[in-house]
């Protein structure tokens, strides 16, 4: 998304502390509520989308599948696996069978 006009209200936070990030920048909304606010309730809220939106562990992630399903992934792997090397073979075979 673009940023349009010249008139939007910009926080920027530089030195942010972070190894991997070195500024971040938060657009303030239009319809935000027009009162004047603290720098200090700016940084606060700025605190808290960062926080809520960092990275995390495992919370989003999907369970890896479980043992019996693993096993069945494999037993299904190595039976297509012979079902091609059967194919194949039998391919072969047909072509270079005497009278074939």
């Amino acid at each position: 998304m673009a940023i349009k006009g010249c008139s939007r209200q910009m926080i920027v936070l530089n030195g942010t502390g972070s190894s991997m990030f070195e500024t971040a920048y938060f657009i303030v909304k239009p319809d935000a509520d027009t009162r004047p606010r603290s720098h200090g309730d700016l940084l606060r809220e700025a605190n808290r989308i960062v926080e809520e939106n960092s990275f995390r562990v495992c919370d989003d992630r999907r369970k890896p599948p479980g043992l019996a399903v693993r096993i069945w992934f494999y037993i299904a792997g190595v039976l297509s696996g012979a079902l091609v090397t059967g194919l194949i073979w039998l391919a072969v075979a047909l072509i270079h069978s005497p009278g074939g």
